[in-house]
């Protein structure tokens, strides 16, 4: 959740690309002028024009960084907080002969899977109870860690400033799954607030520089954001961050073929397409009104701060490391405008039920709170949706408008709450998409859910009313059918 800002100016960022585009050798061109969606011109290669043309690359990286004491708590039970993390990449850059729109429009990303070993066991954890009130809490007398981490992971590096020759600029967005042999246990690891689970949710963001040594290896140089949790599914859960300086090697046979193209060939190209392109980018002007449900799932934060800090030792429950989940669902209305192929914005209302209030009641009432609980939370949010193919990633940031989840709440929750997840769009019922949802308060995970939306579109500027996205066949460039949604 912390790159939720990040993502939205990158999201809106206008690529700048100084390359110039060639014609591939021996090539013949043909252009589909029946499809909306083409803006650049189709090449059909010979068997050996597609083996020269260097599609796939990989890169080696480094990273040595920090876990940041952001969080007032955590700033008092870190005492090292050094990392240091190794990672390797398989990657895949779409090319201009592709003739794919959506690459153009994102100035030819690069995506990639990915493996990063995380080397956190230096992270030093320990409650001193001489400088902080950690209630019933007693100290132990050993250091704690926060255990090493294995990742894999999807990235989509955009490159937003690039050099016919030698330098590039790119952001990197990044989603997967992590594996922790080392989380939060009473026994031998009872400081470690971070990581309660052995399988964790990942995201990261990155900004790198990357030089040319040859034309076909670089070196990169950035920094990254590194984020895991398990999304408030177990207790505790603050999630470990690390920021990352990184330096790697990259192998880039694409971009020989890139430095090939010449102005003669994107002059012919424009001139061929002359008025399909316009027409294809028109075809994403449109409103739409977009209906998703959730099904989800949370431990309380209020158990954990009752078992941990609230409790005396020997109870039973005393510093437990099984924590109860709840059901949280949701139902969300969204009015959204589509500005372009690649994004769309708009406004939404949010309908929320916690099937987990009566506990926090009893909590409440165990610790002598009189409050209003209701398991319905209603809010209004601003959303905004970036589209990639068949991939979209959907963030919103709302204000609740009433909500009432006992005193636990009104202490560590904010007025406002946001979401970020993925979708992927199903070609079924006009635009059916399944995805999933982490759902947060300043950042902290709330609940993470599965979520099923389905768009209606309502209004189109372009006379090609009845595009739809998800019917386009990415690898032919053409269109199989036409519907709304």
């Amino acid at each position: 959740m912390h790159f939720l800002i990040s993502l939205l100016f990158c999201t809106l960022t206008q690529p700048i690309d100084s390359l110039k585009e060639t014609k591939p050798d021996s090539t013949t061109t043909t252009i589909d002028t029946t499809s909306p969606y083409t803006t650049s011109p189709q090449h059909t290669t010979t068997t050996q024009q597609k083996k020269q043309q260097g599609h796939w690359g990989y890169a080696l990286s480094g990273f040595y960084g920090i876990v940041p004491k952001g969080d007032k708590e955590i700033k008092r039970i870190v005492k090292h907080n050094r990392t240091w993390t190794i990672g390797a990449q398989l990657m895949h850059t779409p090319l201009p002969s592709d003739g794919n729109p959506y690459d153009e429009d994102y100035n030819y990303p690069t995506m990639s899977v990915g493996f990063n070993y995380n080397h956190y066991q230096r992270v030093d954890l320990h409650r001193d109870a001489d400088n902080y009130d950690f209630g019933l809490a007693q100290p132990v007398d050993y250091m704690s860690h926060l255990g090493n981490v294995f990742t894999i992971f999807g990235a989509f590096d955009r490159p937003l400033l690039r050099h016919p020759q030698k330098w590039q600029f790119d952001y990197s967005l990044q989603f997967g799954v992590g594996y922790t042999p080392k989380k939060y246990n009473p026994v031998n690891n009872v400081d470690n607030e971070m990581i309660s689970t052995h399988f964790l949710i990942y995201c990261g963001l990155g900004v790198h520089a990357t030089y040319a040594l040859t034309p076909e290896w670089g070196l990169r140089t950035g920094l990254e954001f590194q984020h895991h949790s398990n999304g408030a599914l177990s207790r505790p859960n603050k999630g470990s961050n690390a920021i990352n300086p990184m330096i790697g090697l990259v192998y880039r046979p694409y971009v020989a073929e890139r430095k090939q193209r010449d102005e003669e060939w994107n002059s012919q190209a424009k001139s061929a397409t002359k008025g399909v392109g316009e027409d294809s980018e028109d075809n994403y002007h449109y409103d739409y009104l977009n209906f998703s449900i959730g099904v989800g799932a949370k431990a309380l934060y209020e158990e954990w701060v009752r078992t941990q800090f609230e409790i005396p030792p020997g109870e039973p429950e005393y510093q437990t490391d099984h924590f109860k989940t709840y059901m949280a669902y949701s139902l969300r209305m969204d009015y959204m405008r589509r500005w372009a192929r690649r994004w769309a914005t708009g406004v939404g209302v949010d309908v929320l039920y916690g099937s987990y209030s009566d506990r926090v009641r009893e909590i409440d009432e165990e610790e002598g709170f009189d409050l209003r609980h209701s398991p319905w939370s209603f809010g209004i949010s601003v959303k905004h949706e970036a589209f990639y193919k068949r991939i979209s990633c959907a963030m919103s940031f709302g204000l609740y408008l009433d909500r009432h989840m006992g005193h636990s709440a009104r202490r560590v929750e904010q007025p406002f709450y946001e979401t970020v997840g993925l979708r992927y769009d199903t070609g079924l019922l006009d635009g059916l998409k399944l995805g999933f949802n982490v759902k947060a308060h300043a950042f902290k995970a709330d609940f993470t859910e599965l979520v099923v939306a389905l768009p209606f579109r309502i209004r189109v500027k372009s006379s090609h009313k009845k595009y739809q996205s998800s019917n386009y066949d990415y690898s032919t460039q053409s269109i199989s059918s036409s519907h709304g949604g």
